[in-house]
């Protein structure tokens, strides 16, 4: 498959994955779609050629992942401006499991039960940064490569990966009814990096974190 755009969909209560763009999955791009109830939302296992992007989307009240990242992933994966929500009790907001390489993060809000960020196997060369990591279970906020981390902070210290992320409740208007847009008050308000060609013309000092801008 190749040159596939898959957008402003809604996909709701299905038993494995919403969205699988595994294989070649050449310029795949998949945005502003919205993701219920899913096992997984979406599934790179593997993405071996790309790119693939994954721009704007919802992913909420998913059992087990919103993104599957496994079976040796390699091609490049572009994971911008998403928001990904559970209240699965002790569900991750992102969880890394297999083997993969290749895969970009940023501007995401990721809002878990269990750990923020859990990453069990050694460490993949990940570039993830200037997204919102956040857990409601308080500390250990990430689990990487095998090592609990309190805080974003010593995480970075450590790795040198999330230096810009923010670790605080992303301040959304109401997830529970559906709506993911950002307060007034939320720490995503032009708090995110510029992505040339992906998140120009924001409003405000500079681009919002998440899949909505606040106008």
């Amino acid at each position: 498959g190749r040159d596939v755009d898959v957008c402003d969909n809604l996909l709701t209560n299905i038993g494995d994955d919403a969205f699988e763009p595994e294989g070649a999955a050449v310029n795949a791009r998949f945005w502003r779609n919205r993701i219920r109830g899913t096992h997984n939302g979406i599934s790179l296992a593997p993405v071996v050629e790309g790119p693939v992007f994954l721009l704007r989307n919802v992913i909420s009240d998913f059992q087990q992942n919103p993104f599957k990242i496994s079976n040796g992933s390699s091609g490049p994966v572009f994971v911008y401006h998403n928001t990904t929500w559970t209240d699965v009790d002790g569900r991750n907001g992102l969880a890394l499991y297999d083997p993969y390489s290749g895969i970009t993060l940023r501007n995401n809000i990721v809002r878990g039960r269990g750990y923020a960020v859990e990453q069990t196997v050694a460490d993949q060369g990940t570039d993830i940064d200037y997204d919102n990591l956040y857990t409601t279970r308080g500390a250990p906020v990430i689990k990487w490569s095998g090592t609990r981390y309190d805080t974003l902070a010593a995480w970075c210290r450590a790795t040198g990966r999330g230096c810009s992320a923010i670790g605080a409740a992303p301040g959304l208007v109401n997830p529970s009814a559906g709506d993911f847009s950002l307060r007034r008050d939320s720490p995503n308000v032009d708090t995110g990096v510029r992505l040339l060609g992906i998140n120009d013309g924001w409003a405000g000092a500079g681009p919002d974190i998440g899949a909505f801008e606040r106008q």
